[in-house]
């Protein structure tokens, strides 16, 4: 009935701030509560799932250890003849990355696999998703903003996420989770965002390697999903063994197939890998920010320079050893003239001369397409004397 100060004001926000706060809490116990109650119900029936769940999870995980790290590679074929398909160490790099990403994704299956944490689940999803797609070189300021909420959500630090707070420590393999998740989005992110819009790729593998130079075991699962999404960048060309069905020879090459069972057309295939192979070698060419200049590249040119001396060393197949190499030349080829000048010239000429020739016998005249194109840009380079710098670079010292 008297007069309402600004204290008051003040004070009835206050209150009803920790009104909020007590509901949100309350909420939570209740939560907690409801779970411990159905648990204790099911309490038999969960231990005995759970045993059977680990059982098929460890013949799964075995498979699967044999599947992708060398579905195509039988052990009969791992001996002189292999040289056709991969370059020894490429394989052994591969494989090795390939079971530390398996043994990585076990070792939060009891997250995944507890209908308890789905709504926790969905909310890692969301802190991941929202800034990976939102990423781009508005501005260094908006960059930064967006590399800050994820290195946050992957040390265990809440952080903002569609109007709520989540932290991956909330759970004991939280943080496991969210890597792993936050991989295989960024490698994604290649076929669903820089296939269409070449030029992003720069934007985010600035961010990609950011975090790869704070979390290096983050890296080493943004490598594996890069191998898994995409073996030739190995490269590593799988062959067909003897007894594998069409569809898992050309599910292990890295085609999609719908759910009535019939594989992707080849140019939408080409496309994905385009966009795979680019913001891949966006990665290695992409400069550290001015915060970490003094520590070395993860995953840097000497990296470019060996992918391609093993892929000039391998046969080349139809479509897509044209597609990738044009990528490579055209992300990369910039900067390796610069570091590595005459003699990565000598490379563009063993390219031109041997490699693109091989190339062409074996390309039928159907899809001679990525075949103009490199020969286009091969033509174009040795005319000019150089390669100019790809669309979208960032600046130096952008952020």
């Amino acid at each position: 009935v008297g007069e309402v100060s600004s204290l008051d004001v003040k004070t009835a926000f206050e209150i009803v701030q920790k009104i909020t706060s007590i509901q949100g809490s309350i909420q939570d116990e209740v939560v907690k509560i409801n779970d411990a109650q159905e648990a204790a119900v099911t309490a038999a029936a969960a231990a005995k799932e759970q045993n059977e769940n680990k059982a098929k999870e460890q013949a799964e995980l075995s498979l699967k250890a044999a599947s992708d790290a060398s579905d195509a590679v039988s052990s009969a074929t791992l001996g002189s003849e292999l040289s056709e398909f991969v370059d020894p160490q490429a394989l052994h790099n591969y494989m090795t990355l390939q079971q530390y990403l398996q043994q990585f994704e076990s070792s939060y299956s009891e997250l995944v696999n507890d209908e308890g944490f789905k709504k926790f689940r969905f909310e890692c999803q969301k802190a991941v998703n929202v800034p990976v797609n939102a990423i781009s070189h508005v501005s260094s300021a908006h960059m930064t903003d967006k590399y800050i909420k994820l290195s946050r959500l992957i040390s265990g630090q809440p952080v903002e996420a569609g109007g709520s707070t989540v932290s991956a420590s909330r759970h004991p393999q939280g943080v496991a989770f969210c890597k792993n998740l936050l991989a295989k989005k960024f490698v994604a992110q290649g076929e669903l965002t820089v296939s269409s819009k070449p030029e992003a790729a720069f934007a985010i593998a600035a961010i990609l390697v950011s975090l790869w130079v704070q979390f290096p075991d983050f890296g080493q699962l943004v490598l594996a999903h890069f191998h898994r999404e995409c073996p030739y960048l190995v490269p590593l060309f799988m062959p067909q063994v003897e007894n594998q069905s069409n569809q898992d020879f050309y599910k292990s090459l890295g085609y999609r197939y719908s759910e009535k069972g019939e594989v992707e057309t080849q140019p939408k295939f080409l496309k994905r890998m385009s966009g795979v192979m680019r913001l891949y070698t966006a990665i290695m060419v992409t400069r550290l920010r001015r915060q970490d200049q003094n520590k070395p590249h993860p995953h840097g040119l000497k990296q470019a320079w060996r992918w391609l001396v093993c892929m000039l060393n391998l046969e080349p197949k139809p479509d897509i050893c044209a597609t990738l190499i044009l990528d490579f030349l055209e992300v990369s080829g910039y900067m390796m003239f610069a570091t590595y000048g005459k003699v990565f010239q000598k490379l563009l000429h063993i390219i031109c001369k041997d490699y693109f020739t091989k190339i062409q016998k074996i390309t039928p005249s159907s899809s001679s397409g990525p075949t103009v194109r490199l020969e286009t840009f091969l033509q174009k380079i040795l005319k000019q004397g150089k390669i100019p710098p790809p669309e979208g670079i960032l600046p130096n010292n952008f952020w």
